[in-house]
């Protein structure tokens, strides 16, 4: 009796739970030709690779969560799997949860970001951002957690990285590279308590390496920013410290907090 019941609850536990994630490939005569349709047969958790290629298509994702889509390559700057932008949701705070996107080069629209999420628990990691794009990778407003690492992104038309405020907190913006962007900055920084912390900015970025924006709790610590200052513009209870720059830091509140930082120096510490 005691077996007869053990068996039942086993049978409908593996009945109820969901069905094990699937692995999708685009390219290399995988499975799919495109990465949009692999994206629309994907499920929940599934994992899409991309073999190298251009593929001359954007890429669109919604309701689609925990969805990994990575290319086969890691590469530092430039990896050979080439692709028009990838957007997660339409809207602020609309998009699926825990979509990571790994490894590919962006070459852009012609406005607009390169790779956007409207999602909370967004990664984009080991990508590259040439110019073409409005932004180079922007959160949106109204989101949380995303995680944005090891990205390059160079010459785009209004900022590098943009994490947007409206309601959006928690992020981490780490070990990423930007290079001569547009007007609002290299790192442009409004969501509140998020932390940037070991990235690289050099060349030109607009209205400063770091724009704060008026964000509260920033964490801004052990970046170096070449060639730009950083501008905190009212941000509220600010921690900057341990960065390297060969600009200043402007325009911060009283209640910031500025410790052991390195202003003015006379040459990038990158080289």
């Amino acid at each position: 009796m005691l077996l007869k019941k053990f068996l039942l609850i086993t049978c409908l536990a593996f009945i109820a739970s969901p069905a094990a994630a699937a692995y999708l490939t685009v390219g290399c005569g995988g499975d799919y030709p495109t990465i949009t349709a692999a994206v629309t047969a994907a499920g929940n958790y599934d994992t899409i690779t991309v073999c190298p290629g251009d593929y001359d298509e954007s890429v669109f994702i919604e309701n689609k969560e925990g969805l990994t889509i990575q290319s086969t390559e890691i590469a530092e700057k430039g990896p050979n799997t080439i692709v028009n932008r990838f957007n997660i949701g339409f809207a602020p705070n609309n998009g699926p949860h825990s979509v990571t996107i790994k490894g590919f080069t962006l070459n852009g629209p012609t406005g607009g970001p390169c790779l956007e999420s409207s999602g909370d628990y967004t990664t984009f990691a080991h990508n590259t951002v040439k110019s073409g794009c409005n932004y180079g990778i922007r959160v949106n407003e109204g989101n949380y957690a995303n995680n944005v690492h090891h990205n390059y992104v160079r010459d785009t038309n209004l900022a590098g990285i943009t994490v947007e405020g409206g309601g959006g907190f928690n992020h981490n913006v780490h070990q990423n590279r930007v290079k001569d962007v547009g007007g609002e900055g290299c790192y442009y920084v409004w969501a509140d308590f998020t932390e940037v912390h070991q990235n690289e900015a050099i060349g030109t970025c607009g209205n400063g390496g770091l724009n704060a924006n008026g964000s509260e709790g920033l964490h801004f610590h052990h970046n170096v920013i070449c060639y730009a200052d950083v501008e905190l513009f009212g941000a509220d209870y600010a921690y900057v410290h341990h960065n390297q720059l060969t600009g200043e830091i402007n325009n911060a509140n009283s209640n910031d907090t500025l410790k052991k930082n390195r202003e003015n120096l006379s040459s990038c510490p990158l080289w």
